[in-house]
C-alpha cells in the first residue's frame, strides 16, 4: 500500500500516514559488500553464514572461470535493519583462516564498463 501526498511540511501530514511511512522505510533493502572470503567458500555456506542473522533475498559469489573457486567477494540483499546486525557481527570475523571484512555497498566505488 502506498500513500502519496503532497504536503509542505511534516505537520501537515496525518500521523498514521507518517506510521505508514516509517513502516515501509524500515523494509529497505540493502546490499552488502563482502571481501576476503576464503577460497573454500561456496553458495551455501556463505548464505548460511548471513541467514543467522535475517533473511537473505540476494547472493552473488565471484568465482573463477575455470577453477570455480571463490574469487573473494560477494554481494549479498537484505533489509535493512537485518543487513546492519549482519554488519556489525561479521565485520572482521574470521572464517576458515581468513578475516572477512563487510561493508554497504557503494556503486559509486564499482568502475564500470562503459
Amino acid at each position: 500500500m502506498f500513500v502519496v501526498a503532497f504536503v509542505r511540511n511534516d505537520r501537515d501530514v496525518a500521523p498514521w500516514v507518517r506510521r505508514i511511512n516509517d513502516i515501509q522505510q524500515e523494509h529497505i533493502m540493502i546490499t552488502l559488500d563482502v571481501r576476503g572470503l576464503p577460497k573454500s567458500m561456496t553458495d551455501a555456506s556463505l548464505h548460511s553464514l548471513f541467514a543467522q542473522h535475517g533473511r537473505v533475498f540476494g547472493l552473488r559469489l565471484a568465482r573463477d572461470l575455470f577453477s570455480g573457486e571463490c574469487r573473494g567477494f560477494a554481494e549479498l540483499k537484505m533489509e535493512g535493519h537485518e543487513a546492519r546486525n549482519a554488519l556489525a557481527a561479521l565485520n572482521g570475523s574470521v572464517q576458515d583462516g581468513a578475516t572477512i571484512r563487510v561493508a554497504l555497498h557503494d556503486e559509486r566505488k564499482r568502475p564500470g564498463r562503459r
